[in-house]
């Protein structure tokens, strides 16, 4: 569904920041790199979520943490050629543990969080998959800004015009995280 989530932010004239899982990229059978190639070359930014997605503070060791960043992190260089200070950990697990870490392993990095769930691991393959705009809306009304959602089901894919004409609607700009950031190295809004 990666390719539909390009049409669809491509047809709303925004760019966004996609976090990848570093695994996925490695796995020819996919055609997922070819799909980040292409959202790279449209201007959308990519940035890290991992290597395996694992709730990164329930590892066991510095070790462990580190794996998973240093192979996403070769994951996402090797295949596209991207270096990122962003990182949005799997589940929003955030602890001392994984920020010592990543501040370890990418030196100024950005550990990046939701304020908007879609709640689409709850809803999209459920019998009310609609909840996820209700979700959307309610943490929307709440200030919410930055939003998590995933292209793994077909239902969250289907209600992302909706999304963004919602966030539209509320008078926010629509970018990418280091254009929120206001990042110098971030392409000018």
């Amino acid at each position: 569904y990666a390719q539909q989530v390009l049409e669809a932010v491509n047809e709303a004239d925004i760019k966004v920041t996609f976090f990848t899982v570093g695994a996925p990229l490695l796995d020819t059978a996919n055609n997922l790199t070819n799909v980040y190639k292409e959202m790279l070359s449209r201007g959308h930014q990519m940035a890290y979520h991992s290597f395996t997605h694992p709730p990164m503070e329930g590892l066991p060791d510095k070790a462990a943490i580190d794996s998973e960043l240093t192979q996403a992190i070769d994951a996402v260089q090797s295949t596209l050629n991207v270096r990122s200070k962003y990182f949005r950990p799997p589940f929003g697990t955030e602890g001392a543990r994984i920020r010592q870490r990543l501040a370890a392993v990418i030196p100024c990095s950005k550990f990046i969080n939701w304020s908007v769930d879609v709640e689409d691991y709850l809803w999209a393959l459920s019998s009310t998959p609609e909840k996820q705009l209700d979700a959307f809306k309610r943490d929307l009304a709440r200030g919410g800004n930055l939003v998590v959602m995933h292209y793994l089901y077909p239902t969250t894919v289907q209600y992302l015009p909706q999304f963004i004409a919602l966030a539209k609607a509320t008078g926010k700009q629509l970018m990418r995280v280091d254009q929120c950031m206001e990042d110098p190295e971030a392409p000018p809004l």
